[in-house]
């Protein structure tokens, strides 16, 4: 947690993230928002899947998943906010599985989202 009213934040959890609190400080100066949060947990996909973590084994897992739990994963994404900007999001849109988040919708830029299988 950061707060940019009270100058606090939550080191006592996860000391570690160090850096992370920094940065979220950073870009909460320079937002409307008083305060963020977020979770910070470790990554599971590795003790999960039984491969580390990077974009090409995320599709892979998900190229992997039946049809239905394919949607239902991918539409975690698509829900998410738009701030949520990760590097596996922008492949899911370089893919088409995902609209493009980053375009204002109905804009020339936009990718419409995929309607056939993954």
């Amino acid at each position: 947690m950061v707060n940019s009213i009270g100058q606090s934040e939550s080191a006592r959890e996860r000391p570690e993230h160090a850096m992370a609190r920094a940065q979220v400080r950073s870009w909460l100066a320079a937002t409307d928002f008083v305060a963020a949060i977020w979770t910070g947990l470790d990554s599971n996909f590795e003790s999960t899947i039984g491969r580390p973590f990077t974009i090409e084994n995320a599709i892979g897992y998900l190229e992997g998943l039946p049809v239905s739990a394919r949607e239902r994963a991918l539409n975690y994404f698509r829900k998410s906010p738009h701030e949520v900007d990760t590097p596996l999001r922008h492949r899911l849109v370089d893919l088409g599985w995902i609209e493009d988040y980053r375009a204002p919708a109905g804009s020339a830029t936009a990718v419409p989202r995929r309607t056939g299988s993954v």
